[in-house]
């Protein structure tokens, strides 16, 4: 069986996972499924890592570890949903029709189809252009802050776990505050499954990005994928 054998099966696993906690929120099973939906985003998520072994985008050689580390593989969702909304507050910046008009013009597509997507994140990062840059950060950053805080606490991987199991105290007893979860609990994490799987055939730039910025201390940080974006748009 072949990498790319591996990649098609666990994306089939994470669509069958997907459609169980479908078939749970349909019939009242909240939290069983909202924790088999983040099951399936962690197998949409080491999916992404054997396409980024395979293709060469990691540093270091893919280890069978990194592969069973949970968190990491909810960090490559959380490192998507940050770079796609990175770029599409750019698009959002389109509407200022001035401020797109003097990139475009600069950097129109040539005959060779070259994409103007870099020469637009140059200009961003000018310091004539740092309240655009500045105001595209933070429209990233509010809506990816709230889930990557989550996944770097380890919240998302505890309310998985409060799916499945009752919590035991130090006393051997009940935990008394059990996590409850709600229907639009279960059709949020639900949408962000189905977010995940899809980032699996995200374009071959989007995934270099995601894989050097999943790198940068398994986090993120603006400077660092700035240039990474500046860079994988000169490849």
């Amino acid at each position: 069986m072949t990498i790319e054998d591996s990649i098609q099966s666990i994306e089939l696993n994470a669509k069958r996972l997907l459609e169980d906690a479908k078939l749970l929120q349909e019939n009242g099973r909240y939290k069983t499924s909202f924790s088999i939906s983040i099951l399936s985003i962690e197998e949409a998520g080491k999916a992404c890592l054997l396409k980024w072994g395979k293709d060469g985008y990691l540093n270091e050689k893919l280890k069978r570890k990194d592969i069973l580390n949970h968190k990491n593989k909810q960090k490559i969702f959380s490192t998507f949903v940050f770079i796609d909304s990175f770029l599409r507050a750019i698009l959002e910046l389109c509407d200022d029709e001035e401020w797109m008009s003097k990139v475009f013009n600069e950097y129109k597509v040539d005959k060779n189809g070259q994409n103007p997507a870099k020469h637009i994140l140059k200009e961003l990062t000018k310091e004539e252009n740092k309240n655009y840059f500045e105001l595209v950060c933070k429209k990233a950053g509010e809506k990816a802050h709230s889930l990557s805080i989550t996944v770097e606490s380890g919240g998302l991987d505890w309310l998985k776990q409060s799916g499945f199991y009752i919590d035991i105290d130090e006393n051997l007893e009940l935990v008394k505050a059990q996590q409850e979860f709600s229907i639009e609990d279960a059709s949020e994490i639900i949408e962000f499954a189905e977010r995940s799987i899809s980032m699996i055939h995200k374009s071959d730039p989007l995934h270099v990005a995601m894989a050097a910025a999943y790198q940068a201390n398994k986090g993120f940080s603006i400077p660092k994928f700035t240039d990474v974006v500046l860079n994988i748009n000169d490849k």
